[in-house]
């Protein structure tokens, strides 16, 4: 990621943590009026959801912060 301007890493370190906090808020705010969307369904949903989080910030801790001072 040396060769990506400043700008598009700081898109794509937002873009990392807003994603997966806007999933978690719809996980609690809007799925749960469905029928279908029951408490075993939301665990697996915020799981997964977790997973993603954690998935962006190793992202962010191994390529894009790294390449800052590059």
């Amino acid at each position: 990621m040396n060769n990506v301007s400043t700008e598009i890493k700081l898109l794509l370190s937002l873009a990392l943590i807003l994603v997966p906090a806007g999933l978690a808020a719809l996980g609690f705010t809007v799925l749960p009026k469905f029928e279908w969307f029951t408490k075993k369904v939301q665990s697996i949903y915020i799981f997964v959801v977790g997973l993603i989080f954690i998935a962006g910030l190793a992202i962010h801790f191994i390529y894009v912060l790294p390449s800052y001072n590059q």
